[in-house]
Parts: structure tokens; C-alpha cells; sequence
């Protein structure tokens, strides 16, 4: 749980409504500061970073890499492999596709 920055009163939030207050915030399309970012959205400047921090990860992570999500009986296969791996997997699932036609 997260501290919001009305930190008398303890409410606290999820990691998950912090990242989807400051998302909602960059969305609108203006630079802020962490501080501004923070008197925005109601959160600790520490918090903020932090969700920054994540976010930037996050980014940096999926530019060479794609999550996939398959659903396998009851339960998801979950699967984070590279870019080109992907495509050559798709690229070759297209073939054979075309192929028995």
C-alpha cells in the first residue's frame, strides 16, 4: 500500500490506482515535475518517483521484449520472450498457414 499525500489522515492506496492516477495525469499531454505531478494527483512525491521509476522500466523492458497471455485450460500461459523471437514465431505460424492453402 501506497501513502497518499494527505499523509494525516493514513489513508493509503494500491500500487495499481497510484500508477493509474499519475498515467491519467501524463496522458493529458503537459511535462510536470515530480512535484507538480504529485500536488496533481494527490501522492507522496516519493510515490511518485517510484511510480515513475516503474513505469520507465516497464517501458524500457517491452521495447525489446513482448508479454504474452495464451489462455491454457482453466489457467493463462504467461510468457516474456524477445521481439524477434516473437516475430519469427508469427512469421512462421503464417507460412504453414499459407502453405495448406
Amino acid at each position: 500500500m501506497i501513502q497518499s499525500q494527505n499523509g494525516n489522515n493514513g489513508s493509503r492506496i494500491g500500487l495499481p490506482e497510484a500508477m493509474d492516477r499519475v498515467l491519467n495525469a501524463l496522458n493529458e499531454g503537459v511535462s510536470y515535475s515530480i512535484s507538480k505531478l504529485s500536488r496533481k494527483t494527490g501522492l507522496d512525491r516519493r510515490t511518485v518517483d517510484k511510480v515513475v521509476d516503474i513505469l520507465l522500466d516497464v517501458q524500457k523492458t517491452l521495447k525489446s521484449k513482448t508479454l504474452t497471455k495464451k489462455k491454457a485450460g482453466r489457467s493463462y500461459a504467461i510468457k516474456l520472450r524477445n521481439r524477434i523471437e516473437h516475430a519469427k514465431e508469427r512469421l512462421s505460424g503464417l507460412r504453414r498457414k499459407s502453405e495448406e492453402e
